[in-house]
């Protein structure tokens, strides 16, 4: 393993962007021998009284079903306690890794903070959503 392929974490008790939330900032390579600090970062995380957590993963560059299933072990231990857990910035190899292992649903939901954009908001007086239908145009009319 190259020394940049080094599993790392790193635990941000305080999310500069809201002090409710702990973000972990994961990086490098991680399997079934390292996975583990991801689960002990969380540990740490719900110790302090932040239930709301976030792990970043943008600079994770390999990882197994190991680390999948430690992801949902950090999710599991942050609902047990009351909180929730995202995991955000996903690309390349986690990405796909995700979508294979079909746990994207469960490991990266929607941000609740996230704005909604208005057309996706627009619902009829029964709070039904509103789905736009166009004429059909051309042959088979």
């Amino acid at each position: 393993m190259v020394e940049n392929d080094m599993p790392s974490v790193r635990l941000l008790v305080a999310d500069p962007a809201d002090p409710h939330v702990a973000r972990v900032e994961a990086r490098g390579s991680f399997d079934r021998g390292s996975c583990h600090q991801l689960t002990a970062a969380v540990e740490q995380a719900l110790s302090t009284g932040r239930h709301t957590l976030v792990i970043v993963v943008r600079h994770i560059i390999d990882l197994d079903a190991a680390t999948i299933r430690a992801l949902l072990t950090c999710r599991e231990l942050a609902l047990t306690g009351g909180g929730s857990l995202r995991v955000v910035n996903d690309s390349g190899i986690v990405a796909r890794l995700l979508d294979l292992s079909d746990t994207r649903r469960l490991l990266c939901p929607p941000d609740p903070t996230a704005s909604i954009p208005a057309e996706s908001a627009a619902a009829d007086n029964l709070g039904r959503p509103v789905v736009a239908l166009r004429p059909r145009t051309g042959e088979g009319r």
